[in-house]
């Protein structure tokens, strides 16, 4: 509540104060629940987690304060990755979990079953995509899903990070995290046709970026 809703409302009163264009708010996947499936825009919303609980509320609070004239974005981001997260973070991005572990321990924990599956969007791309975002006209007042719109179970990730790191790890895997999504993934058609914008980066090719630069 203090990291996501209360700074986002902190957040909110500066763009007023300040008379800013446009208030960009990074939302979340979980804000869905678990409707194992692929999801737009327009679906129920419904969290699991006290994590997607907030993003919600916050966008609730940001429709709310648009009352008062602010011009925002809410960009629903999916499993980002990619260069530039440092690891040894063991509780977020799933990747990164993943790589953490086999570069440090040569074994890796998967908590919840390898038939799981999400939708994974490489850093670079969405890099991209809240630049094309910004004071873009066809973006204002507009909530949007970030991902691919690929479905990837946790099984061909894992055959994926094996190949490009060239690294023996054995896999255990234990019950799952609570309140984690069994699986969802993206549909960001209306995304990618308000940007005029498509989505470039493989999973197998992210990964290999990521991979070779920790290393």
């Amino acid at each position: 509540m203090e990291r996501n809703l209360y700074s986002t409302i902190a957040l909110l009163e500066f763009y007023l104060k300040k008379r800013s264009k446009q208030f960009i708010f990074a939302s979340s996947m979980s804000v869905y629940g678990n409707l194992r499936k692929k999801v737009n825009e327009n679906d129920p919303t419904n969290p699991i987690s006290f994590y997607g609980l907030s993003k919600l509320s916050s966008e609730k609070y940001i429709k709310m304060f648009s009352n008062k004239k602010i011009n925002y974005t809410i960009l629903r981001f999916f499993n980002v990755y990619g260069q530039g997260q440092i690891l040894n973070n063991l509780k977020q991005g799933m990747i990164r979990i993943f790589l953490t572990q086999i570069f440090r321990n040569n074994n890796l924990i998967v908590k919840g079953s390898l038939k799981r599956f999400r939708d994974f969007i490489h850093i670079e791309d969405v890099n991209k995509i809240i630049f094309k975002v910004m004071e873009n006209k066809n973006c204002i007042n507009q909530i949007f899903n970030v991902g691919y719109g690929r479905k990837y179970f946790i099984s061909d990730v894992l055959n994926l990070i094996k190949k490009e790191s060239k690294k023996k790890f054995l896999i255990k895997v234990k019950n799952g995290t609570p309140n984690d999504q069994f699986g969802i993934f993206s549909d960001s058609k209306k995304l990618f046709k308000a940007i005029s914008f498509k989505a470039r980066i493989s999973l197998k090719k992210g990964i290999e970026k990521y991979i070779n630069s920790i290393r």
